[in-house]
């Protein structure tokens, strides 16, 4: 039923008041991006990314108003809300090991100890900015190919900019793993509760297999959509 009233809302912004929607649209996307790459805390870095990937996901429905624009949309807000969930399980999961507190700021994660787990929060990060095999590649190149689709090519051209604008502070946090060392004098190891081990490899490998299955997903999805609107 949440479903249900979410995709009415979506229609009515859709097919009713489409300036609302189309300037909404212009700004998640424009501030969401800019003020993303502001941010030192964590958790304030999340939140203007998703006002960001939220703008992304109105863009697949309003420029392209047909099935396959709610079928693109929902597949960009699944797979959204999966990675959401995997990095707050890890997040959360992860705790300095002398004083217990998780991760607060960008910078903590040169400090994270672990292959896995800092390979967890790359292949995050390298899903959240697009770039293949990875699901976040395929949920833009939906959105983008469904809009070049009624031939808005110069707003493909300037939201595939805006796309490479925040694939920047995405890949920060490859530069915190990999390219920033840390002394002795400063060290804050964390660890992962083991507990959440087999969660974290299953949505690991979900992530990850994004150019074997995403076609299975897409169809899921629009399977789902005709379902939601039989009612």
């Amino acid at each position: 039923y949440l479903l249900l009233f979410f995709f009415k809302i979506a229609l009515f912004l859709v097919f009713i008041v489409p300036f609302f929607v189309y300037i909404s649209i212009l700004v998640s996307i424009l501030y969401g991006a800019h003020m993303a790459f502001l941010q030192k805390k964590i958790r304030r870095y999340w939140a203007f990314s998703s006002i960001n990937n939220f703008g992304f996901f109105f863009l697949s429905i309003f420029f392209n108003k047909s099935f396959l624009g709610f079928q693109i949309g929902f597949y960009y807000i699944l797979i959204y809300l999966v990675t959401t969930f995997f990095f707050f399980n890890l997040l959360l999961s992860t705790k300095d090991i002398l004083t217990g507190h998780p991760l607060i700021y960008l910078s903590d994660f040169t400090f994270i100890e672990g292959r896995f787990l800092k390979f967890s929060f790359l292949v995050i990060a390298l899903s959240l900015s697009g770039l293949p095999p990875f699901f976040g590649f395929f949920t833009k190149f939906f959105i983008f190919t469904g809009i070049v689709f009624i031939n808005y090519i110069f707003l493909v051209l300037f939201f595939i900019f805006y796309s490479l604008y925040t694939s920047v502070y995405y890949l920060r946090l490859f530069k915190q793993f990999f390219f920033i060392s840390f002394t002795s004098s400063n060290k804050r190891f964390f660890k992962e509760n083991s507990r959440l081990d087999i969660l974290n490899f299953i949505f690991l490998g979900l992530l990850c297999s994004g150019c074997f299955i995403h076609n299975f997903i897409f169809d899921f999805c629009g399977y789902y959509i005709l379902c939601l609107t039989s009612f």
